[in-house]
């Protein structure tokens, strides 16, 4: 029994390391991706719940827009067609928030620094990007992978419960003779 458990721990400890370790994508393209940023037009903390509340309704809107999209070389040529849209729906938030703010959105290729996003790592480089610009655009950003979408859902509204199935959790509660649910 007791080396089971030290064979479990051992498992148990070298699943997590690996499990931690971010994923680097860095032998994969830039062009692969194509990210969102938003730039408030301060630092100021209306400021900064406007540039959230803009971010919500352009990442709606291109949720939309890249719904039967399945690759970056379909997705990238409708975004930079639909630039003027994606500026409509931001300007659009606006108006709830502050209609005396401008946006103005750009697609472009824009440099961008290294980011972990759910534990994949997208490495410093130039990337195809839509560029949403609030005021002066002085203010912190705000950025994500719009596609393939690593953008992370606009907080919880109630919905369906996410439940975690992990093999390797029920394999030890077997293993100690527990049941694992």
């Amino acid at each position: 029994m007791k080396r089971r458990r030290i064979l479990a721990w051992l498992a148990l400890t070298a699943a997590g390391m690996l499990l931690n370790m971010p994923k680097t994508l860095s032998d994969t393209p830039c062009n692969a991706y194509i990210r969102l940023h938003v730039a408030a037009n301060s630092d100021s903390a209306w400021d900064q719940g406007v540039k959230l509340a803009v971010r919500d309704a352009v990442r709606a809107e291109a949720a939309a827009l890249l719904a039967g999209c399945e690759t970056t070389e379909d997705a990238w040529p409708l975004l930079q067609d639909s630039a003027g849209q994606i500026e409509e729906a931001a300007r659009a938030a606006l108006l709830e928030w502050d209609p005396d703010c401008a946006a103005s959105v750009s697609a472009g290729v824009y440099p961008f620094p290294e980011r972990v996003y759910d534990g994949v790592t997208l490495p410093a480089g130039e990337y195809r990007a839509i560029r949403v610009s609030l005021g002066k655009g002085e203010g912190k950003n705000w950025w994500c992978v719009l596609f393939p979408s690593l953008c992370l859902p606009a907080g919880g509204d109630g919905g369906e419960t996410v439940v975690f199935y992990s093999a390797l959790g029920r394999w030890l509660a077997g293993l100690f003779g527990r049941d694992a649910a």
